[in-house]
């Protein structure tokens, strides 16, 4: 007698990336811990972890650093750099065959940065007050993730980039700073700056700013200094363009019209921007003292002179003038007498 059987075949298919969870890359510091996760859809599945190191892929086992080789969850503790830019995949197996394979993540391993040999500027010592120099580093090694970080008078304080402008003898400093809290020590270079600018003069003095003809007046430089190898140069006008003198504080002038002067700084390290000064000139008057008259013993007579512009007036003699100060006086003269207006 036959007996009949049924056998039941579960087919369970290779599944598809899709339905393998995959890893996501991690970046950690040195010697600290992190974890690959993966996993599958399949029922109760059996995983193996692996790695590529050195650029050839092989089996994890639960050696150090590593533990949950054969889990969902790969585990990773105290990591050194030495699997820095290793990857991790999973393999998922069910009833020993192998159904699927995550993607593979990436591990990056922050080490610690190494201090530079030196340090040095592009341009040192620097002529001139804002001058530009370059600052460079020699030797040193920087960890993933960190950045040589400059400062100008200590570390930490006022951050810089490498091209600096001291306006004078500055010393800057470096320094390795990373997301792992690798900071190196700092490193330093005094960059010196040799010469002095010019301070533009506030204004220019002048003893007498309104003159008659042939007046003169001193004018003076207030405020400013001078840098090095400077000296205040003075300019007929008002923009320092026609010089007339320089190497002199003080300038004694006498100008025969209404007339602008100025005076910069020029010397080493450039020229300062120009200040001037405005004198007034007032043109001589034109005079007429007035026609000779003939009037008789004990008889007066008014002066009567034209004259230009407004002026302060001396006749003489004075002597039988009404006032020898006013423009026109009365006079009694005793005996025949010339007056001079001036």
């Amino acid at each position: 007698m036959k007996k009949l059987i049924t056998i039941v075949l579960f087919v369970f298919p290779l599944i598809a990336l899709g339905q393998i969870f995959n890893p996501s890359d991690a970046t950690i510091c040195k010697g600290g811990n992190t974890t690959f996760k993966s996993g599958s859809i399949y029922p109760s599945p059996a995983y193996q972890w692996q790695i590529r190191h050195k650029n050839v892929w092989y089996d994890l086992t639960n050696v150090s650093p590593f533990s949950g080789v054969t889990t969902a969850t790969l585990t990773l503790t105290s990591v050194s750099d030495t699997f820095n830019s290793d990857s991790f995949k999973c393999k998922v197996y069910f009833n020993m065959s192998l159904v699927g394979i995550s993607k593979a993540a990436k591990l990056i391993v922050n080490g610690a940065s190494i201090l530079p040999n030196s340090v040095s500027a592009s341009v040192n010592p620097v002529s001139c007050p804002g001058g530009s120099t370059q600052l460079t580093i020699a030797g040193g090694t920087l960890s993933q993730g960190s950045a040589w970080k400059w400062y100008k008078g200590a570390c930490g304080n006022n951050p810089i980039g490498i091209n600096v402008n001291p306006d004078s003898t500055t010393t800057y400093f470096v320094r390795a700073e990373g997301t792992c809290g690798d900071t190196t020590a700092c490193l330093n270079v005094k960059v010196v700056v040799t010469n002095k600018n010019s301070v533009a003069a506030k204004s220019i003095s002048a003893t007498k700013d309104t003159l008659c003809v042939g007046e003169a007046t001193t004018l003076t430089v207030v405020g400013g200094s001078l840098g090095s190898g400077a000296q205040w140069k003075w300019y007929s006008g008002g923009t320092c363009a026609v010089l007339i003198d320089s190497g002199i504080t003080s300038l004694v002038v006498s100008p025969i019209s209404t007339s602008a002067y100025s005076v910069n700084a020029v010397g080493k390290c450039g020229t300062t921007s120009c200040k001037s000064v405005f004198l007034v000139v007032n043109p001589l008057p034109v005079v007429f003292a007035g026609k000779d008259t003939s009037l008789c013993l004990n008889t007066s007579i008014k002066l009567n002179p034209t004259v230009s512009g407004n002026n302060t007036y001396a006749w003489t003699p004075s002597l039988g003038l009404s006032d020898s100060t006013i423009l026109k006086p009365d006079t009694h003269p005793v005996k025949t007498t010339a007056y001079i207006l001036t």
